[in-house]
Formats: structure tokens, sequence, C-alpha cells
């Protein structure tokens, strides 16, 4: 009876041994770039288990979500007088995204479309964070510096 009973703790133990190995060696899924010509739609790098972190610490992160399921992210490096627009600009010029926006001159540029998604549709709103906060200024006047992460999100707004 006490050998039964050791056979089945020890494969007990083996497969949450086995189990432990599966969960640790697939783990989350890594994020992956939007493909050419494609309009990958995102969730946040958070709610992922992930925190995108630049390849230099020259650069600086864009990440787009358009909802819960897909995204896409582009890297650049920093210029002196870069802003996160101009990153939004790159980003989506390389990833061949859609980018509509209006200019209200000093108040700054608003982001009215992103790849397919458009402001008020379903009523949610492009807003933009920049290293987790929500941005207080127009992105045009949102200077960036190095290892700067800027997500766009498409959600409901708040206001």
């Amino acid at each position: 009876m006490n050998r039964i009973i050791k056979s089945i703790i020890e494969l007990v133990i083996l497969a949450a041994v086995v189990a432990i190995g599966v969960y640790f060696y697939h783990g989350a899924p890594e994020p992956k770039p939007a493909r050419e010509g494609s309009e990958n739609e995102a969730t946040s790098t958070e709610s992922m288990g992930r925190i995108l972190v630049p390849s230099s610490e020259k650069n600086a992160i864009l990440f787009i979500s358009f909802n819960a399921d897909d995204f896409a992210y582009f890297e650049a490096e920093v210029k002196e007088w870069m802003t996160a627009f101009d990153l939004l600009k790159d980003g989506t010029s390389h990833l061949k995204l859609d980018l509509q926006t209006k200019d209200y001159g000093d108040m700054g540029v608003l982001v009215e479309k992103i790849g397919q998604k458009k402001n008020s549709d379903d009523g949610k709103y492009w807003l933009y964070y920049v290293n987790g906060q929500l941005a207080q200024v127009a992105a045009n006047k949102q200077p960036l510096k190095a290892g700067d992460k800027v997500e766009w999100k498409f959600e409901k707004s708040s206001f």
C-alpha cells in the first residue's frame, strides 16, 4: 500500500513539474510587429503581461492598441526635436497604417484616425499615454526623450 501511495505522489509531483515547465517555456505571447500593409489591432502592453523596452537606450517605442486582441508597434531613435506625434507619423508610415489628423493651430494636432479606427466609432477615441500616463497636451506638443514608451489606445474617453 505504501508503494502505491508513494508512486501516486511521485506521479503528481512529476505532472506538476511538467506543467510548470510548459507554463514558463511558453509564457505570454511575444508582441508581434504589424505585418506590412495590414492593420494589427492592439492590446495594452500591461495587459499582455509584458513591458516593451527599447532595444537601444537612444530609442523610444510606439505601441498602437486598436482593441483587446491586436496591436502594432514601432521603435525609433529619438532625435532632439522629436515629439510623440513625430514618432506616430514615422511609425504609421513604416507600418503602412492610415493616419488622419486635424491641426488646431496653437492648441496642437488632434489624431482623428489610425488604420481603420476613427474617432467616435463605437463611442471610442484615440488617446495617448507617455510612459503609462495619459498625456495632457497634443501629441505634437509632447517632446520625447530616449527610453519613452508612447502608447496610443482606441478607447472610451473618461471626459
